[in-house]
């Protein structure tokens, strides 16, 4: 029987879960109801959430939490 090997790191579902929201993707922003542009979705973090690189209709471009995020 082969050997496992003894580097591999766990499986870990929450960094290969597809992202809840897709580049290019419009959503708003709850606190404010401005709607912006998902540009890119980052790595999950270590408490598990979920954070995402958004751009306003003037350019600003920041990091947001999903929890901040809804559909457009």
């Amino acid at each position: 029987m082969p050997e496992l090997c003894q580097s591999a790191t766990p499986f870990d579902v929450e960094n290969v879960m597809p992202s809840a929201f897709a580049v290019g993707q419009l959503v708003r922003v709850r606190e404010t109801g401005r709607i912006c542009e998902v540009v890119r979705t980052l790595p999950v973090v270590e408490n598990g959430m979920r954070l995402y690189v958004i751009r306003s209709e003037h350019g600003a471009e920041l990091i947001a939490q999903h929890h901040e995020l809804a559909r457009a």
